[in-house]
């Protein structure tokens, strides 16, 4: 069985480190970028199941293009947004229709059981697709 594929979006190393640990601990695999352009370098070349990013990437509004260049390149991708309590990135993620929006402080261990239900869902769904409709399970 292929591990599920993470793109880790942050400008903070100390973060982005550990995150990319603790995911690749509960057995994902993990490829991370500091920058917006390292980022859709990554998503222009790889495939991805899930794109995780914080929106205020410290050096330039990488997290919004990340998210845009994901939501157009690999639409079928799990899209989860890191927030600040009281940002306005709430509100900017329901309009780019990202999946999930994570207030820090946060657990990586519910970062990776969302991760694991979402993409169980994706799946499931799209096994229902392709049955004709008298075939499919509610």
């Amino acid at each position: 069985m292929t591990r599920t594929k993470i793109l880790l979006v942050d400008s903070v190393d100390a973060t982005c480190g550990g995150m990319q640990h603790s995911l690749e601990n509960e057995d994902f695999e993990v490829v991370s970028a500091r920058t917006g352009p390292e980022a859709i370098a990554a998503i222009a070349t790889q495939p991805f199941d899930v794109l995780i990013t914080d929106l205020s990437l410290r050096r330039e509004r990488g997290g919004l293009t990340a998210v845009t260049t994901m939501h157009h390149l690999q639409p079928e991708a799990l899209k989860i947004v890191l927030s600040h309590p009281g940002g306005i990135q709430e509100a900017m993620a329901v309009l780019l229709q990202v999946d999930e929006v994570i207030v820090r402080p946060f657990e990586v261990k519910r970062i990776a059981e969302l991760i694991r239900s979402k993409t169980r869902e994706r799946k499931s769904n799209t096994i229902t697709q392709g049955l004709p409709r008298t075939e499919r399970f509610a």
